[in-house]
């Protein structure tokens, strides 16, 4: 087990350990609730950081792609309002921002996200993000 704390980017890196107020030196989970508070469990308590945003941007009034369905069980298809150098980059990430699969598609494509757990995602193309959720 190791030793330490937690950071956060937001343009610039933010590291929270004890001397900060963390409960503990070793984080055990975390969890971001609605009013984007952060909640820390550590080995010897529970610390919340507040006033961070944190998580994925999505931009709400991008037409760059549509996604369907959402929510979407086994596949999602990806439709590209145009492409640039012919072929774009799909990344598809958790809710934890881990990048869980990525794949270059043209103008539209069918995704299998049917091996995927259920819950929320995110699917970016260039800038522009969205997000979906895999139910079961």
């Amino acid at each position: 087990m190791t030793e330490g704390g937690i950071s956060a980017y937001d343009g610039i890196w933010h590291q929270y350990e004890t001397v900060d107020g963390l409960a503990g030196p070793n984080v055990r989970r975390i969890a971001i609730d609605d009013n984007d508070d952060v909640w820390v469990t550590t080995s010897t308590g529970l610390t919340r950081i507040s006033g961070y945003h944190v998580g994925i941007a999505e931009q709400a009034a991008d037409a760059s792609f549509t996604l369907f369905p959402n929510p979407a069980t086994d596949q999602v298809t990806i439709q590209l309002a145009s492409i640039t150098n012919g072929s774009e980059v799909v990344r598809i990430l958790d809710a934890q921002g881990r990048l869980v699969r990525t794949e270059r598609i043209n103008t539209r494509a069918v995704i299998d996200v049917s091996a995927f757990d259920a819950g929320i995602y995110f699917l970016q193309v260039g800038g522009a993000s969205k997000r979906f959720v895999i139910v079961r």
